[in-house]
């Protein structure tokens, strides 16, 4: 089933904040078509998304709908530039933020995720519209292992379309609640 790239995004968004992975308003997710970007727009709720709330964008060139669009569309364009992927979920999953301000990587822990994941990067780098380093480090992660986490950040994946590789990672940071403790006071 191919749907429009809107509806696609609308979809899986509604998704993450319906199984409790993301708030509304904690993450962003595009889709490549051709040369654009359809990505969710900034301050855009994940599970009331609607036509108007995804922007379209040039994939290489900046344009005046950029101002529109999730202030990680800097993210998205480097992944897009360095992979062959045609989706990207960002999501701020506070089991994915807990794990990257402990660990250099994220290794799954049960046969699926390991089969179809790998162990997953932290990489550094700060988010946001002026913030060129976690682009480059996020996609260069996303290279060698299909997903990347960034620190504090949360989790970025990629895959043909939204439900792929990152609805896999997603379920598995779903399941990973139930083995984190609920106190963070032995992190740093």
């Amino acid at each position: 089933m191919h749907l429009e790239p809107w509806r696609e995004i609308a979809r899986f968004g509604r998704k993450m904040v319906e199984q409790g992975l993301v708030g509304s308003h904690f993450g962003n997710i595009s889709v490549r078509e051709e040369e654009y970007i359809h990505i969710t727009s900034t301050g855009s709720m994940l599970d009331e998304l609607t036509e108007e709330e995804v922007v379209v964008v040039p994939l290489r060139d900046e344009s005046p709908e950029d101002a529109l669009a999730s202030t990680e569309l800097r993210v998205h364009r480097r992944v897009y530039a360095l992979t062959e992927h045609n989706a990207v979920v960002h999501g701020h999953t506070p089991y994915a933020v807990i794990l990257s301000m402990k660990y250099d990587s994220i290794k799954p822990v049960d046969a699926e995720g390991g089969y179809f994941l790998g162990e997953i990067p932290v990489v550094e780098g700060e988010s946001g519209r002026a913030r060129k380093s976690l682009g480059e480090r996020t996609a260069r992660g996303l290279l060698e292992a299909g997903g990347a986490c960034g620190t504090s950040v949360g989790d970025e994946l990629v895959g043909r379309t939204c439900t792929g590789r990152p609805g896999v990672f997603l379920r598995r940071l779903r399941k990973a609640e139930a083995k984190l403790p609920h106190t963070t006071s032995s992190l740093p």
